[in-house]
């Protein structure tokens, strides 16, 4: 963003000090996030900032994830001449990101939780973009999935919340078709509440109904591993076999 471009949001809320000076605390909370959505360049260099204005505040994670986004795919917005090199390049931006995410988890779980599930989506959706073979991408997704198994439980999430957030992880593995959703199944075991059982059941339930009438290699992959899954979830809640022993 060009200089003169930063400065304008800062002369608008120059225009209305007094304005400004008449909100209420949450009001005044709400105008500087929709400053920083509008003009995303004000945020983007200094993401581990964010955390100082969201801590606390009763900011969606959703909201979280999209502020984030950007950042994430930017890593992927590469210049290397061939794959190969253009996944060393992504690499080492998402590792910053991920140093990021890691400083952030301090001030503010929550805000740092959405910003390695949105690492994660886009590690997901550019990953047939580059050569990996070295793995390193690869493991980054995985550090993801163990930050976030740490850090989803301690988001203080409120069910809706954490519904939504379920509901987008399983659905990155329900795709996968990289192996990068490997480890989302024990995430999302590891991070459920009691009262998420219902719903994540339901979300298996509803896949594998889908899979009845298709018999293909991959629907009867899927339909073992969710299988599996629903089998996990119901000893989890303790009704499984060895609940009943």
């Amino acid at each position: 963003m060009a200089d003169k471009d930063k400065r304008k949001p800062f002369a608008i809320a120059e225009k209305q000090r007094e304005n400004l000076n008449t909100l209420s605390k949450e009001e005044l909370i709400d105008y500087i996030m929709d400053l920083f959505q509008e003009n995303p360049g004000l945020i983007v260099d200094d993401i581990e900032t964010t955390g100082e204005i969201d801590k606390g505040k009763k900011i969606e994670l959703d909201h979280l994830i999209g502020k984030h986004r950007d950042a994430a795919e930017r890593c992927f917005h590469v210049y290397a001449g061939n794959l190969y090199d253009a996944a060393h390049e992504a690499e080492h931006k998402l590792y910053d990101l991920l140093d990021k995410a890691e400083k952030l988890s301090k001030k503010d779980k929550k805000s740092a939780a959405a910003l390695l599930t949105a690492i994660f989506a886009a590690i997901d959706d550019n990953y047939s973009e580059v050569d990996d073979s070295d793995g390193g991408i690869a493991a980054a997704s995985g550090l993801c999935v163990d930050k976030l198994t740490a850090l989803v439980p301690e988001s203080n999430l409120k069910p809706g919340e954490r519904h939504r957030w379920q509901q987008r992880m399983f659905n990155r593995y329900i795709k996968n078709d990289y192996g990068i959703a490997d480890g989302v199944t024990t995430l999302l075991l590891e991070t459920c509440k009691k009262e998420d059982m219902d719903f994540l059941k339901g979300l298996v339930e509803e896949v594998l109904e889908q899979f009845d009438d298709v018999s293909t290699w991959n629907s009867n992959y899927m339909k073992g591993e969710l299988s599996r899954f629903l089998a996990e979830l119901h000893e989890l809640n303790g009704e499984g076999p060895s609940s009943k022993k």
